[in-house]
C-alpha cells in the first residue's frame, strides 16, 4: 500500500504470494489473536485478495511471483500427467489469477547462441493452469519484455 500511494514506481514486484500466505499464517497462529483457524485462514485469504485488487487498479505494474505446485491429471486422451499451478489456496487461485492479466510458469532453454535464458509460458493448457497474455495475447515472453507491446512483423 505504501509503495502505491507513493506514486514512486513505475513496477511493483511481490516475491512471493505463497511464502506472504503461509507466513501471515503463522504470525498469527503465533500471536494467538484469533481462536479459530478456519478465521485465521479466512483472514488471510481474504488480505490476499484485497492484496490482488489493489494491484489490478494500480497506476504502475505489479508483478507477483508464486511457487509452483504439481496435481496429477487424467488428460482427454486419458494419459496421466502433471499440471502446474501456482501454490495458492483452491479457494482463492481463480479470482487471483482473474484478476491479474499475466499469468504464466517459468521455465528455461537455450537460446540461438547456447545461452541459457529464462521466459515466461503464458499459454494455457491441460498441464498449466490458469497462463495467459491479457494484453497481448503472447504465448510466452521473455521478462525482461513483459510489459512491453510486441514489434509489429511486417
Amino acid at each position: 500500500e505504501t509503495a502505491l500511494e507513493s506514486g514512486k514506481y513505475t513496477l511493483i514486484v511481490v516475491d512471493n504470494l505463497t511464502d506472504i500466505k503461509e507466513m501471515a499464517l503463522l504470525e498469527i497462529d503465533e500471536e494467538g489473536r484469533i481462536k479459530d483457524i478456519r478465521q485465521v485462514y479466512q483472514a488471510v485469504y481474504q488480505a490476499i485478495k484485497r492484496l490482488t485488487r489493489m494491484a489490478a487498479n494500480a497506476k504502475c505494474h505489479v508483478t507477483f511471483t508464486a511457487w509452483d505446485d504439481g496435481e496429477e491429471i487424467t488428460k482427454s486422451d486419458g494419459t496421466l500427467a502433471l499440471r502446474q499451478q501456482p501454490n495458492l489456496p483452491p479457494k482463492i487461485r481463480p479470482q487471483v489469477i482473474g484478476l491479474c492479466n499475466i499469468v504464466g510458469q517459468m521455465a528455461k532453454a537455450k537460446d540461438k547462441t547456447g545461452t541459457m535464458r529464462w521466459f515466461l509460458i503464458t499459454e494455457d493448457s491441460e498441464t498449466r493452469y490458469g497462463c495467459k497474455d491479457q494484453l497481448y495475447g503472447r504465448k510466452s515472453i521473455m521478462p525482461e519484455n513483459l510489459f512491453e507491446a510486441p514489434e509489429v512483423k511486417k
